[in-house]
């Protein structure tokens, strides 16, 4: 069948012209397969309907393209600004993240307290409880260096810590009065003692006479030599020797008070000069200043003397905060300097069967070695009082340090419960504390 382009009657395909009209069919008129009548310009419309379907799809691949090309220039364009922007002008974002770190570290810094203490706090233990019961009460993190007394306070004049914590009351003044530090406050104490081999004297209570006795018998004695609280008392013990009960006494010459150790204010000698001392006899007087039951005669002493080996001249002592060797090698061959702290050289004394001087915290803690052999034999002498006392760095001198923290752990170790930890410290361990409270103590 085919339809008459003019008419648009349906026609045979035998038909060679429209039956209605008489028009002739057309030499490219396609007949309808299934039989159906097609519309006039049917095949025209299908064709411009797929052009214009496929003019519609290129636009849109034209426009997703031209989108995809806008999106990379814009990455481009951003990844360039932000590389000029790495190189030249500083970022916003990392100025804050500088701020937000120093605002960080201060607030770290404010809540750190750096303290340099006495050698055998790290041996007994007792910084690391106060830094514990400092830390859970305050929340201020110490951080504290066992190195000694001349290391403390060297760290202290160069502003490197915020409190020193020492046991050497002549460096500890010094120190003050030179206005590094603010004040000397002792908060605890305890006292020193002679310990040797128990073969070598008798125990006694008079530091002077056992020092008399290691001088005359030249017995080996172990020195700390580094300056140190426990050095300073044993230069004291040996300088004590200038008016010594040997040394006579010359009522012409005016002798100046003698405090051996700086703590207590009583002058062990009479003033001769005093016309209130000269009311008695020269004898009377030695019997006061020199009681019987207070030292030895050297001729009752019932040692081997060794004559052939002068004697130490007092007056080669120095002044107990310079190292010097106190004793003359030539007078003592067996005077020695251990080059150790404290707990290194009490057990070296043990090793060696010399003498030495420790402070009791050090020598409860080492006694119960199984190893050790030496025992006490020297306490109780007034002259071995050890305080131990606290100064804070002058912000005025170093003003960087943590004055606030410093403040506020002093504070807090003169309260009644640091006192109190102070006075329980040691007794469940050793059956004894280490250390007695001292705030407030006037020495």
């Amino acid at each position: 069948m085919w339809v008459c382009s003019k008419c648009g009657a349906f026609n045979s395909d035998e038909n060679e012209s429209c039956t209605s009209c008489g028009e002739s069919r057309e030499a490219d008129q396609s007949s309808s397969k299934k039989g159906q009548p097609l519309a006039p310009n049917k095949g025209k419309k299908n064709k411009n309907k797929k052009n214009k379907k496929n003019k519609k799809g290129k636009l849109l691949l034209i426009t997703a393209i031209l989108m995809v090309v806008v999106a990379v220039a814009a990455v481009a364009i951003s990844i360039a600004g932000l590389d000029r922007h790495l190189e030249g002008a500083p970022e916003v974002p990392e100025t804050i993240e500088a701020e937000a770190e120093e605002e960080e570290a201060a607030i770290s810094e404010h809540d750190t307290l750096r303290i340099a203490t006495f050698m055998n706090a790290e041996d007994t233990g007792i910084m690391e409880m106060l830094s514990e019961e400092f830390y859970a009460d305050t929340g201020i993190v110490l951080e504290y260096s066992s190195i000694g007394v001349d290391e403390a306070l060297s760290a202290g004049r160069e502003g490197e810590v915020d409190l020193v914590f020492v046991n050497a009351p002549i460096s500890e003044d010094l120190f003050v009065e030179e206005g590094y530090g603010v004040e000397r406050i002792t908060v605890m104490y305890n006292d020193f003692v002679v310990v040797g081999p128990g073969d070598f004297a008798e125990p006694v209570e008079d530091v002077g006479l056992l020092f008399t006795v290691i001088e005359m018998m030249q017995l080996p004695f172990l020195s700390l030599g580094d300056n140190s609280g426990a050095h300073q008392m044993e230069m004291a013990i040996w300088r004590s020797f200038d008016l010594g009960p040997t040394e006579p006494i010359d009522p012409a010459e005016p002798l100046e008070p003698m405090y051996p150790d700086d703590l207590d204010g009583d002058p062990m000698h009479l003033d001769p000069t005093d016309l209130a001392d000269l009311t008695d006899s020269m004898d009377d007087q030695m019997d006061v200043a020199y009681p019987a039951d207070d030292w030895t005669d050297p001729d009752d002493l019932t040692y081997p003397m060794d004559d052939s080996v002068d004697p130490v001249d007092p007056s080669d002592l120095t002044d107990p905060t310079v190292i010097v060797d106190p004793v003359d090698p030539a007078a003592n061959p067996n005077y020695r300097v251990s080059g150790e702290g404290m707990s290194g050289t009490l057990l070296m004394a043990n090793e060696e069967r010399a003498i030495t001087l420790t402070d009791r915290a050090t020598w409860v803690v080492h006694s119960r070695d199984s190893g050790m052999e030496l025992i006490i034999l020297c306490e109780g002498d007034p002259m071995l009082f050890n305080p131990y006392s606290i100064i804070a760095v002058d912000p005025a001198r170093h003003p960087q340090v943590n004055h606030q923290g410093a403040n506020a752990f002093i504070d807090w170790i003169l309260s009644e419960r640091a006192q109190g930890l102070i006075r329980e410290f040691g007794i469940a361990q050793f059956g004894e504390p280490l250390f007695v409270p001292g705030a407030g103590m006037i020495e």
